[in-house]
C-alpha cells in the first residue's frame, strides 16, 4: 500500500522512526536485561511510535529474550481493575494466537480458556471471573507461556497515566504486575516485566496516584525528546519524496528549516501539523493556524 505523504498515523517500523536509533538500542538492551523501564515523554513527542517500533524490533531481532506484548488500556476504554486484567490476559492470548503459540484449549486451574484473535471474546468469557480469580489466571497463563517459549513476556503499557488514574480501581490493583514482575521461575527465567510509557514521570505519579513504594519496581528510565535537525531533515526528505507534485514538492523541500524551527524537532508538530497544512494549501502556516496544536505543549 502506498504511503500517503505527512500523514498522521502510528508509526510500527523503526526503519520509519527517524531520529530514534540510539533510544531503540538502549531499549533493546533494557528489555535483555527484564528491566522495568519508564518511558517519558512530553504530549505528541512520539511515545507510543517509539513503543511500537521497540515492539517490532524486539520481534525481528534474532536471540531476543523476551516476548513483546503491546498494551493500550486507554484506546480499548477499559475501566475498573478485573476489567484491566481481563484485558491484559485477552490481549496477550491475542498474541499468542495470532503467532500459533497458544492455538488449542488448554485449562487454568479450574478455568477453560479457548485462545483466539479476538481479545474481546476472551474478556467476555472471563466476565464471570472473581478479581482475584481473573488475576490468578492471567498470572498461570504467563508463567505457563513464558516457561513454554523460554522468554520472559514484556508488557508495554502505553498511557500508564490513565492506567492508574481512571481504569485501575485504586493503585493497589498494579500489586500484581509489580509481584510478577520479581519472580523467578524455578528454571531461574523471570517469567514477566513491563514498560510504562507516559508524559508524568514515575515516581512523580506514584507518588501521587498511588501513594506507597508498593509499585516502586520501575529500576530503568528513557526519554523521548525531540530529534536533531539533522534526522528532522531526514525525515522531511522521506515525506517530501512521496508527493507526486513537483511544485508542492519543492515548496515543501524548501519550507524545512521553518518546519523544524516553528516545531522544535518534535516530529507531529514539524510533519503532521505544519507539514500537513503547506502540503494542502501550498503556503506556510501563520502562528494562529498552528496555536491550537502547539499549546498542547503546555497543557
Amino acid at each position: 500500500m502506498n504511503k500517503i505523504p505527512f500523514q498522521v498515523r502510528d508509526i510500527t517500523n523503526p526503519q520509519e522512526l527517524f531520529g530514534r536509533e540510539q533510544l531503540l538500542k538502549r531499549l533493546v538492551i533494557a528489555a535483555n536485561l527484564k528491566q522495568n523501564t519508564n518511558i517519558i515523554g512530553a504530549r505528541r513527542f512520539g511515545k507510543t511510535c517509539v513503543l511500537k517500533s521497540a515492539c517490532t524490533l524486539l520481534r525481528q531481532t534474532e536471540n531476543i529474550s523476551v516476548y513483546p506484548v503491546f498494551i493500550d488500556v486507554k484506546s480499548a476504554d477499559i475501566k475498573g481493575t478485573d476489567a484491566v486484567y481481563r484485558y491484559f490476559l485477552g490481549v496477550l492470548i491475542e498474541s499468542l494466537f495470532t503467532d500459533g503459540i497458544f492455538t488449542e484449549p488448554a485449562k487454568f486451574g479450574n478455568v477453560d480458556i479457548m485462545p483466539c484473535d479476538d481479545w474481546t471474546i476472551i474478556d467476555e468469557h472471563l466476565g464471570c471471573l472473581s478479581s482475584s480469580r481473573v488475576q490468578s489466571v492471567f498470572q498461570r497463563v504467563v508463567y505457563f507461556m513464558s516457561e513454554l517459549m523460554d522468554k520472559t513476556i514484556l508488557f508495554m503499557i502505553d498511557e500508564y497515566e490513565y492506567l492508574f488514574k481512571y481504569a485501575l480501581d485504586s493503585g493497589a490493583g498494579f500489586m500484581k504486575l509489580r509481584t510478577m514482575s520479581s519472580d523467578t521461575l524455578q528454571n531461574g527465567l523471570r517469567p514477566f516485566c513491563f514498560w510504562l510509557t507516559g508524559a508524568t514521570p514515575w515516581d512523580q505519579l506514584r507518588n501521587e496516584v498511588v501513594g506507597s513504594g508498593e509499585a516502586n519496581t520501575v529500576s530503568g528510565s528513557e526519554y523521548v525528546t525531540p530529534i536533531s535537525k539533522d534526522e528532522f531533515i531526514r525525515m522531511w526528505e522521506s515525506e517530501c519524496a512521496l508527493i507526486d507534485d513537483e511544485k508542492k514538492q519543492t515548496i515543501l523541500l524548501e519550507s524545512v528549516n521553518y518546519a523544524f524551527d516553528k516545531s522544535g524537532g518534535v516530529p507531529y508538530y514539524g510533519k503532521n501539523v505544519i507539514g500537513t497544512y503547506i502540503l494542502k494549501n501550498g503556503v506556510l502556516p501563520d502562528y494562529t493556524i498552528c496555536l491550537g496544536s502547539l499549546q498542547e505543549l503546555t497543557t
